[in-house]
């Protein structure tokens, strides 16, 4: 899985990797997540990211953050991690474009049924 923070204005970056945010991700990543993930691939991470990461990190199960490495705005590190032919050609790979409108489109469709009338996320399995 690669993670891009490299989308995001300054305001979004501060929401998303502040404490909170990261305790919630971490947990749902490392315990939740409805399959095993290989590696987590961090990248085009805010300059703040690093001293975040460092706080969290003793937090994290050992191997989980093994699985964990961050490439900063160094795109050719995550080549040498990952073959080229399968990163999208938005971040120098060789692969077809990144586009996630389709997900997008589906999850403001279904905003109803993921946000329930507290406004945080459902789970819709049970539903």
């Amino acid at each position: 899985m690669v993670l891009d923070l490299g989308d995001f204005s300054l305001m979004q970056q501060i929401r998303l990797v502040n404490p909170r945010s990261a305790w919630i991700m971490i947990n749902f990543l490392q315990d939740s997540f409805p399959m095993r993930l290989r590696e987590l691939h961090i990248i085009n991470t805010p300059f703040f990211f690093d001293a975040l990461y460092a706080c969290f990190s003793p937090f994290l199960k050992e191997k989980f953050r093994k699985r964990i490495k961050v490439h900063g705005k160094s795109l050719s590190s995550l080549f040498s991690c990952i073959d080229p032919k399968y990163i999208p050609q938005d971040w120098g790979g060789m692969g077809p474009n990144y586009n996630n409108e389709a997900m997008f489109s589906s999850l403001v469709q279904h905003e109803d049924k993921l946000l329930g009338k507290s406004g945080t996320v459902q789970n819709i399995l049970c539903t």
